[in-house]
């Protein structure tokens, strides 16, 4: 599937600019699969408690949702690629940065800052893969950026296992493979998609055309937000060590990276509301099973996370598939915009919310609320699905059904 989409990006300009895309976004996601579980585990082996390193957490995201709505116009004033290098050169020195300070606050301001430089990557990224995919394999071309997205983040827990938590080297290296994303910009220099005009609309105007585009990435943000930062953190207190918390983080991840070009494939083929429901169900069975195999074989509970996590990242890719179908140029920048910061949202509850049922119960607190993200979804999907007078059990029966013949 992945030849099939990348046949149909004609011309060597294309070629390279999807090459240069996918490669920079892969290097991304690395920093940022790193970032948040190791941010996390240096807290807690200073005494922070969970709701402190959620709160902390949260600062990141705060800084996405404050500067995701300008970042069409970023774009189409200075361009794609001078917007995704300066943001790298941005990530490079605020990694440096963190070892300087032993001060809770000056963390606060530079996830702060952390935040604000990963929404440019990400809006001006996924914006780039929807402007150069065509409408009948759009979900796959989606789906395989999500992949390699995925991929890199889930490279980036594995990479803690190397580097340790302690002194400047996980900081350095986390600088250093920043500063490599910016090598795959220069294969698209004078190919690269630009943003032409400004946006018609405000980003909030996603949740009005586009509800389930809208709320599958708030859900996304609340699940992603919660596992990244704090699922280390909970298998820390169920008694495993510091290699199976990491590698939970990335055995979820790589649900995410083997299924997302078939999901992008199914998103081709079939009904956009019935696919969004059967997700969320899966992903709050995965969840909901997560506490009654905690504790036991560690493979079970890897085994577990990557199946669950195969679904909850289909729901990000069913997103931008939904908005590369409705709009284009600015107003597309503008809804990736929006798809970010209700994601960003998202990020902000879930660690804010995880937190303080950690807190109130270690065992069941973290799977509880990812369970209740999830099974949320479902009810918002079965009823605007199937209309207001719908209960969730006729929407699940219409789906199956549908699904049976």
């Amino acid at each position: 599937m992945a030849e099939t989409a990348t046949k149909e990006i004609q011309g060597i300009g294309p070629l390279r600019s999807f090459i240069a895309i996918l490669a920079s976004i892969a290097v991304a996601g690395a920093t940022f699969g790193f970032s948040l579980p190791l941010l996390s585990l240096v807290m807690e082996q200073r005494g922070f408690s969970a709701s402190v390193i959620g709160l902390n957490t949260t600062a990141q995201f705060i800084g996405l949702v404050m500067v995701g709505p300008l970042v069409p116009r970023m774009l189409a004033m200075l361009g794609t690629l001078r917007m995704l290098a300066l943001a790298y050169l941005g990530i490079v020195v605020i990694a440096l940065l963190f070892p300087l300070f032993d001060d809770l606050l000056a963390w606060f301001v530079l996830r702060w800052l952390l935040g604000a430089a990963g929404v440019i990557l990400v809006v001006a990224g996924e914006t780039w893969i929807n402007q150069i995919a065509g409408d009948r394999i759009r979900g796959r071309v989606v789906g395989l950026y999500g992949s390699m997205l995925a991929a890199g983040i889930a490279i980036g827990p594995i990479a803690i296992r190397w580097t340790g938590t302690e002194g400047w080297m996980p900081f350095v290296v986390l600088a250093l493979a920043t500063a490599m994303a910016i090598i795959p910009l220069l294969l698209a220099i004078g190919v690269a998609p630009r943003i032409v005009g400004v946006p018609r609309s405000r980003p909030w105007h996603l949740a009005r055309v586009l509800p389930i585009a809208a709320v599958g990435p708030l859900v996304c943000g609340s699940i992603e937000g919660a596992t990244l930062s704090l699922l280390p953190v909970h298998l820390l207190h169920q008694g495993y060590g510091e290699t199976t918390a990491t590698d939970a983080v990335t055995a979820m991840l790589l649900g995410g990276v083997v299924s997302q070009v078939p999901f992008g494939w199914a998103a081709d083929h079939f009904d956009h509301r019935r696919l969004a429901l059967m997700t969320g169900i899966v992903g709050a069975a995965g969840f909901l099973v997560l506490p009654l195999v905690t504790g036991g074989d560690p493979t079970v509970v890897l085994v577990t996370l990557f199946l669950t996590g195969s679904a909850t990242f289909g729901l990000y890719t069913l997103a931008l598939v939904m908005i590369g179908t409705k709009f284009r140029g600015a107003d597309l920048a503008q809804a990736n915009a929006g798809v970010i910061i209700l994601y960003g949202i998202g990020s902000l509850a879930g660690p804010a919310i995880s937190g303080p049922m950690m807190e109130w119960s270690p065992t069941l607190g973290l799977p509880g609320a990812l369970t209740a993200f999830c099974a949320a979804f479902v009810v918002f999907v079965a009823i605007h699905a199937y209309g207001r007078r719908s209960t969730l059990v006729s929407g699940l029966a219409l789906t199956l059904t549908a699904e049976a013949g």
